[in-house]
């Protein structure tokens, strides 16, 4: 007020003796909305612009919300510029809704190209943070078009992208990329070209190109340390860790994705920090902590919902799914899947969805409801072959194996499975194939052949030995002891399960406690 007035010992004693504004936590409140809407209406347009100009100096860079919406209502032409601010602001904080209510305003607003762009660019951003993907790329293609300067141009590019990563078309993703990189390297933008090695490389690792994939993260990772960005070097770090994932160095990729997320933390990079976390957990699944997986991804749901993190929140919903039927809480799972399908599919994220939509089959199969498992089976390979069957394929096939009554179709998929192995294909691939082979071979009492995938399953992993693998294979080849008559190895199946329960492996204790109790009731004939 004393601002606004030039009185700077102005009292608004006379106006709380009125009763027509009251003292509330050291500031000052009209006592009615109608008192406000009275008072302002009787002011001339004239003397209403000039005080929300004041009202904007009043509020400066400390509240740019306010500045921007006073110099808008002031008719101000800086308020376009303030939107912009107050966005890129909000965007900063994880406000997305709001930053995209900001820069939807100020894009109405300017009649500045340049200004423009940049309100679009803002705005498209926000959009695919939302999870609304389509919409998100649409706006960088109108950037595209509207782009005042190579800089602008070659950061939309960049936009269409990263959206078509999340909607998995690899090839209009990399075909944008091949658009962004040579501006990014003529005008020397260094942070940008971290950024775009760092998408490329998150692209081969969709497709399971796994030297691709630490190659791009590597280049990503120099440049980043080039600039001295932390949130590129902290996205290099978790690419490096996707490098080691895709080649089964679980233990190793942990290791990088504990420092991207300690990177993370320190600079406040939440967005870099949430899906890392549930990268944590599912390196932690593979060395059988699955509780303190589970408790990781858990944080991580919850952070992502928090900030409205919904890529974010559709990652971790997508791990949370997978870890809960690992440790047998199959209602739990049920509902995380559910929640997560709910998001990814109007975000048109069909890896997730495809992901999702194969774990739960797998918790069908658990459930012994089959028949459910192969409709959402069909539906995960569908959707599979539409983005890139080196993500997911082999694994698909082995769990289509696990699900048939049928012979030949067993066969069939088993066949289709191991030969998508010997493509370009990420490391969960074969581990995924393996554990539902043996459990397929096992049901089928095809004994020798759960044998073999379980020798398989420890030779993939032999360059960095994983618990849970050997866990797998172990149990595999002592329940096809028992299908063959060998009575002898109660021993080793009581310290399975152990180790199972240990683990918080509840998928595995069912088929081992049936073993033991069949070994129990044996009679040796006479």
């Amino acid at each position: 007020m004393r601002s606004l007035i030039d009185d700077p010992d102005y009292a608004c004693d006379g106006l709380v003796a009125c009763d027509l504004v009251r003292a509330s936590a050291g500031d000052y409140l009209f006592a009615h909305a109608l008192i406000q809407e009275g008072v302002y209406s009787s002011l001339l347009h004239s003397k209403k612009r000039e005080l929300h100009r004041k009202a904007a100096d009043w509020f400066g860079a400390q509240e740019p919300i306010l500045r921007a919406e006073h110099l808008d209502r002031a008719g101000d032409p800086e308020a376009a510029n303030a939107y912009l601010s107050a966005a890129t602001d909000q965007a900063g904080r994880s406000r997305f809704e709001v930053a995209l209510q900001l820069a939807e305003r100020g894009a109405q607003l300017t009649t500045s190209a340049p200004v423009r762009c940049a309100l679009i660019l803002l705005r498209a951003d926000t959009l695919r943070e939302l999870g609304r993907s389509r919409d998100s790329i649409t706006a960088f293609q109108e950037v595209v078009e509207l782009a005042q300067d190579d800089v602008q141009r070659c950061r939309a590019w960049m936009g269409v992208a990263a959206g078509n990563r999340v909607t998995g078309d690899f090839a209009a993703a990399m075909a944008a990329l091949n658009q962004a990189e040579p501006i990014a390297h003529r005008l020397a933008l260094v942070a940008d070209s971290s950024r775009i090695r760092h998408t490329r490389g998150n692209l081969y690792f969709a497709q399971g190109k796994v030297r691709e994939c630490h190659d791009e993260h590597q280049a990503a990772l120099v440049f980043a340390r080039q600039v001295g960005d932390p949130e590129c070097e902290a996205r290099a770090l978790s690419g490096l860790g996707d490098a080691q994932y895709a080649r089964a160095r679980m233990l190793t990729a942990l290791g990088y994705f504990k420092d991207c997320v300690e990177l993370s933390r320190q600079a406040g990079l939440v967005k870099v920090e949430v899906p890392n976390r549930a990268m944590c957990a599912h390196c932690l699944l593979y060395n059988n902590e699955v509780d303190r997986a589970v408790s990781e991804v858990h944080g991580a749901c919850e952070s992502a919902h928090k900030f409205g993190l919904v890529q974010s929140e559709i990652f971790a919903l997508e791990s949370l799914t997978f870890l809960l039927t690992m440790a047998g809480r199959y209602d739990e799972a049920e509902q995380a899947g559910a929640k997560c399908l709910s998001l990814a599919r109007p975000a048109g994220a069909r890896r997730f969805e495809s992901t999702v939509l194969y774990v739960i089959a797998m918790l069908r199969i658990a459930q012994g409801k089959h028949a459910i498992a192969r409709d959402q089976l069909a539906q995960s390979l569908e959707l599979a072959r539409q983005t890139g069957m080196g993500f997911l394929g082999g694994a698909i096939f082995g769990a289509i194996a696990y699900a048939t009554a049928d012979p030949g179709e067993r066969r069939h998929a088993l066949e289709q499975g191991e030969a998508l192995l010997r493509e370009p294909c990420v490391s969960h691939c074969h581990l995924w194939f393996y554990w539902s082979a043996i459990d397929a071979s096992l049901a089928a009492g095809e004994w020798d052949m759960a044998v073999r995938y379980a020798d398989a399953l420890e030779d993939y992993v032999q360059a960095e030995p994983l618990p849970w693998a050997y866990l797998v294979s172990a149990r595999g080849r002592a329940l096809a002891a028992v299908g063959k008559g060998d009575t002898g190895n109660q021993g080793q199946l009581t310290r399975l399960r152990e180790q199972a329960s240990t683990g918080g492996f509840g998928w595995a204790v069912p088929a081992i406690d049936a073993a033991l109790t069949r070994l129990q009731n044996f009679v040796a004939p006479r």
